[in-house]
């Protein structure tokens, strides 16, 4: 199946020439935006792989703005094409954490090699978004409490038992240290943060 790619760029002697580029690697442009407005309602009606944005636009909405929209809330990858490389726009571009930029001009392999990437990376990131939310499900709906932390003995997750248990909404416990929510009752003499670091699980008693 092609990947298929929305390109969002306001010359079109360009557009055509990337798009032609693009159907010889293998892809599929579905459509060419020269606004950011037209670019965020295509992404919306066909639902690409991946979006080639200018940053640069007609109109008074930019490619990075647009970008921003485009992948909060349609989680679609977008890649950056553009000649301008001053540290604003650099800045500017970086808070809405896109897969790729290049800079104008490019070569062929510079930009099949980045699309791979951010094709790649984008299935990486769903897979394991969908796997934490399958887990998250399971922890939830079982019938004891359950508390995970991390490395420094934070809390990262309570499912609904583990906050009536200890008192704690979920969203007030994350972040804080684990015996700020709990103390850990085990029969031994450990500190519990040596407790939660241990690599053997062990039982505790809330």
């Amino acid at each position: 199946m092609l990947e298929t790619i929305v390109i969002a760029e306001d010359e079109l002697i360009v557009a055509l020439d990337l798009e032609s580029t693009l159907e010889n690697l293998g892809y599929h442009v579905l459509a060419i935006a020269d606004t950011g407005y037209l670019a965020i309602e295509k992404v919306a009606e066909i639902q690409p792989n991946l979006v080639l944005m200018d940053i640069r636009l007609k109109g008074d909405m930019d490619g990075i703005t647009a970008a921003a929209e485009i992948y909060s809330r349609f989680n679609i990858p977008v890649i950056y094409l553009t000649a301008y490389t001053d540290e604003n726009t650099l800045n500017r571009a970086k808070v809405t954490s896109p897969f790729g930029y290049i800079v104008k001009p490019f070569n062929e392999r510079e930009l099949h090699s980045t699309i791979e990437i951010t094709l790649y990376k984008h299935r990486m990131e769903k897979q394991l978004k969908e796997k934490s939310q399958w887990l998250s499900t399971v922890l939830k709906s079982i019938g004891d409490g359950v508390i995970t932390n991390d490395l420094n003995a934070e809390i990262t997750f309570m499912n609904p038992i583990a906050e009536s248990l200890t008192g704690w909404p979920q969203e007030e416990a994350l972040g804080k240290a684990s015996t700020e929510i709990f103390t850990i009752v085990d029969g031994t003499n450990y500190h519990p943060s040596k407790v939660l670091l241990s690599k053997r699980w062990k039982k505790v008693r809330l």
